[in-house]
């Protein structure tokens, strides 16, 4: 039986390109189509801003959701719920998202400006971020360095 190595090593090659190929687009798909979430709560002075946030990835699509309240120690809560449609991209690292809608329901904002970047709060703000991924369940997500957003993969809803 005569081995023809050319035919061989051309199916090799191929064999080698598809698997290149599939590894690229498993590992490309997993960084753009994931939902994460997370438990915050934000104090600052006498106000306490607790929220269940949570990001939707989907290809070049995006979704930020929150829904909590607001309030101050010894005072009724408010409900505080927000969705922000964005558009996102990887440059040089980071994931660059544009805001497309929002719908904030949150009273009182004001009061944690230094918090919420204006990504969250008005339609056509960009925002830069590092998505680290720490283990098999979990990303952080950093803006210029600093921790941001610790985001636990789930089932999206």
């Amino acid at each position: 039986m005569k081995i023809n190595l050319s035919r061989t090593l051309w199916s090799l090659a191929l064999v080698l390109g598809v698997l290149s190929a599939a590894i690229y687009y498993l590992v490309n798909y997993r960084m753009t189509h994931f939902y994460c979430q997370n438990e915050v709560s934000v104090v600052q002075n006498d106000t306490i801003l607790n929220l269940i946030s949570s990001f939707d990835f989907n290809g070049d699509k995006g979704k930020y959701r929150s829904s909590g309240q607001i309030g101050q120690a010894g005072q009724i809560f408010e409900d505080a719920t927000q969705s922000v449609s964005f558009d996102f991209w990887y440059m040089s690292g980071q994931i660059v998202a544009v805001s497309t809608d929002n719908n904030a329901h949150i009273k009182n904002l004001e009061k944690f400006p230094v918090f919420i970047p204006s990504f969250f709060l008005h339609r056509g703000s960009g925002i830069a971020l590092e998505l680290i991924k720490i283990n098999a369940s979990a990303y952080l997500i950093t803006k210029e360095k600093t921790p941001f957003f610790y985001c636990k993969l789930a089932s999206a809803t």
